[in-house]
């Protein structure tokens, strides 16, 4: 048998090469074993795989999130003018209402005291706020001086502002 790192005779039984040292372990079914020694030490595959790593998939880790951002603010903004919008007309319908039976608008205090609205109406201008507790949408309820008309705004705190009143039609304004 001969050793698989120098190439010189190694006696059966033997567990070391006699001329370079090498371990002479017997190969496996009687088959001569090759032994490939690397041409690269461990760190240098570690940065292949980082370089790799670093011109294919970041790129393209890159594109998606340039896709998916401005696509998940918009939808964001758009719930939120969706909200705006339906609490504005909340609001109306609640106004409608408490005039059907009191032949005047009241303010969001009354309509929330009255059972028209939701208790977070309580005041006016009324918040609500987000997690980190700043208010991230204002209703703003205004009554005529004859109580015969009013104007509702609900403004999106960075998005704009849902405005009705009662003699007229829903408005988005954006800021």
């Amino acid at each position: 048998m001969n050793c698989d790192r120098c190439g010189g005779a190694v006696r059966e039984g033997d567990r070391f090469c006699p001329h370079c040292g090498a371990s002479a372990a017997a190969p496996a079914s009687g088959q001569a074993s090759i032994r490939r020694k690397s041409a690269l030490p461990g760190w240098a595959w570690a940065m292949i795989i980082v370089g790799v790593v670093g011109v294919f998939i970041l790129p393209f880790v890159a594109v998606i999130a340039a896709i998916v951002i401005p696509t998940m603010n918009s939808t964001r903004d758009a719930a939120m003018k969706s909200f705006a919008e339906g609490l504005s007309l909340t609001v109306r319908s609640a106004e409608a209402a408490y005039f059907a039976q009191n032949e005047r608008y009241a303010d969001l205090v009354e309509l929330s005291a009255g059972g028209y609205l939701d208790d977070r109406f309580g005041k006016n201008p009324s918040e609500i706020t987000g997690f980190d507790g700043r208010p991230k949408v204002t209703v703003k309820l205004v009554i005529a001086d004859d109580e015969k008309s009013f104007e509702v705004e609900v403004r999106v705190d960075g998005l704009g502002a849902a405005k009705v009143s009662n003699d007229s039609d829903l408005e988005f304004v954006y800021e």
